[in-house]
């Protein structure tokens, strides 16, 4: 990619991420093992051209009026626009990556969730709707072992479980042993 191309696509992502609302706020990325699959070289010469490698994970940023848009994050620091869309789900207050394919939504007022992956291209396919998720959840965090575990602040009520590669929900445990009030929930990786 030429620097003129480079800055140009810049210059469109910030107008976009301005535009959404989100000031440049990374707000997930897609993959939790992304570290571990970002390439050496983030780009390949193809004849005269750069081509990006399709080792990277795309990222997502959502606003909760259904806009987002994805793109890449190279080991330069540079980003890559892919796509932008107008059409998510409204409401959502948690997106988090469930695996290193797939993001889970929920909304913590309601209760309900989706599933869906981004593609190389950077295009969201949604897999499943949720609706048996309890509502109130004030955190969800994804381990090492992709395993989910949602926790909340006020009651210290916790629930552990995976996500299939359909995008299915399983239940895994029930922890009620918690203590309350804990703000910030951080895995170690």
């Amino acid at each position: 990619m030429d620097t003129s191309s480079s800055a140009s696509t810049r210059r469109h992502f910030m107008q976009t991420a301005g535009s959404l609302g989100l000031a440049g706020t990374l707000l997930t990325t897609f993959a939790s093992q992304a570290h571990a699959q970002v390439s050496t070289q983030d780009h390949k010469k193809v004849g005269n051209s750069q081509q990006q490698s399709t080792s990277l994970a795309p990222v997502l940023f959502y606003t909760t009026d259904g806009h987002g848009a994805t793109g890449i994050v190279d080991s330069a620091g540079q980003f890559h626009q892919l796509q932008v869309f107008d059409n998510f789900a409204t409401g959502w207050t948690h997106v988090v990556s469930a695996s290193s394919k797939i993001l889970l939504f929920y909304n913590t007022i309601n209760g309900t969730g989706a599933t869906g992956l981004i593609d190389d291209a950077g295009v969201f396919r949604q897999l499943q709707t949720i609706t048996n998720f309890s509502a109130g959840w004030t955190h969800i965090i994804t381990t090492e072992q992709n395993v989910l575990l949602f926790y909340n602040t006020n009651n210290g009520a916790a629930v552990t479980g995976t996500i299939d590669p359909s995008g299915f929900f399983h239940q895994l445990q029930t922890i009620t042993d918690f203590a309350t009030g804990w703000n910030l929930i951080a895995v170690n990786r």
